[in-house]
């Protein structure tokens, strides 16, 4: 899976520009603020169908104009795909494959599968669950399609759910209405809390790969899934090769629902479920999460995305494209010289960097041992 040619009109600082990527390691360099992580976004969205930086798509219009659109043409082992988003100040944006309008996002996902880190990317380990729940539902719904319709019925449910709630509460509907809600919620949720147990165990093993080499073997890394509706025993269970899980899940959580049900009227909300649950990352037995150093946060995130590449291309038989913004400025000379190792392997990786970087010996030596393309950016222009 590659990205050919990415063509951008009145997206963020470029009026008009065609870029043309090529196989291996694309370095995009200039200075600050230029316009080479508006690169990387334009294929993100192209990808998934939002940005990773703004939840106002408007936001990404260049700023004296009303509309813009971004071209993409990938080489996919099935052949080309021509993907096109249509973003408007004033209307609903449109979305085609190879010329044909999509009706839901959904149809976009595993056209494009991209593996995307950037700086901002530390709030994966540093903030909030819903940080790293929204990192499961995005990676498994490109993996399995299925899933990100689960998950939609599942927070429609949710969402008819805790309006009962608050109308129980304000004594405008009767208890037993719940019961309906309550075993609708708990099939969706027992699908997303297997399906998420099942993705954890499978990424476990390249994500500790990925960070031993990374750490040359200096630090082990752990994922957990942590859930409220399991218990520790059924979580830890080869999920893999446990049929009627999903059942006992499934019964789990409407136990749960029956027993939080007057805490959950007070509330006027869900207290427990798949939309509250966790993912525990520990290095060397230490929870990054909360005492991990800036250093082990960043590389533990580095790690995640390098272990869900190899996942992506061992499930798919098709390596995705990784994007990497910034990824440098904090990492030590080992651990770029690991990074970058692991990126002369891959079929397609677009790097972004400050001017300065070519000078780094790790990436001159690189620039010496590949084919690498560079990419020079100026005020939203590209020059090769």
């Amino acid at each position: 899976m590659k990205v050919k040619r990415l063509k951008i009109s009145n997206f963020r600082n470029y009026a008009s520009q065609l870029v043309e990527f090529k196989s291996g390691i694309n370095f995009l360099i200039g200075k600050n603020a230029q316009g080479k992580t508006n690169l990387l976004e334009a294929i993100y969205i192209s990808s998934l169908g939002h940005s990773p930086r703004t939840n106002k798509e408007r936001d990404t219009i260049k700023w004296d104009t009303t509309t813009a659109k971004i071209a993409l043409e990938i080489e996919r082992r099935s052949g080309t795909v021509k993907l096109e988003t249509h973003i408007s100040k004033n209307h609903k944006k449109i979305v085609t494959i190879n010329d044909i309008p999509i009706l839901r996002i959904g149809e976009l996902l595993g056209q494009l599968n991209v593996i995307y880190f950037s700086p901002d990317e530390l709030s994966l380990i540093k903030d909030a669950a819903n940080q790293r729940r929204r990192f499961l539902d995005i990676n498994i719904s490109q993996i399995k399609k299925p899933y990100f319709y689960t998950l939609g019925r599942y927070n429609k449910i949710l969402s008819q759910r805790n309006r009962l709630l608050k109308q129980i509460s304000a004594n405008k509907a009767s208890h037993d209405t719940l019961a309906v809600w309550d075993s609708q919620l708990a099939k969706e949720g027992a699908q997303i809390i297997l399906t998420r147990q099942k993705f954890i165990q499978n990424l476990t093993p390249y994500i500790c790969l990925a960070h031993a080499s990374l750490t040359s073997l200096k630090e082990q890394i752990a994922l957990t899934y942590e859930t409220s509706i399991v218990t520790k025993e059924t979580t830890s269970r080869e999920v893999n090769n446990s049929p009627h899980l999903e059942t006992e899940i499934e019964n789990l959580f409407l136990q749960r629902l029956t027993t939080t049900r007057e805490r959950d009227i007070g509330l006027g909300h869900t207290s427990t479920g798949p939309h509250r649950d966790d993912i525990k990352l520990s290095v060397n037995d230490v929870d990054v999460r909360l005492f991990g150093s800036q250093g082990q946060q960043r590389t533990a995130t580095l790690s995640l995305k390098l272990g869900l590449f190899k996942l992506y291309e061992n499930l798919l038989k098709e390596a995705p494209v990784l994007l990497l913004d910034d990824v440098f400025s904090e990492l030590d000379e080992a651990r770029k010289q690991n990074l970058l190792d692991f990126c002369k392997g891959q079929s397609q990786t677009i790097i972004t960097g400050v001017d300065t970087l070519l000078n780094d010996k790790a990436v001159a030596d690189i620039l010496k041992q590949t084919h690498s393309n560079i990419f020079y950016i100026e005020n939203g222009s590209v020059k090769v």
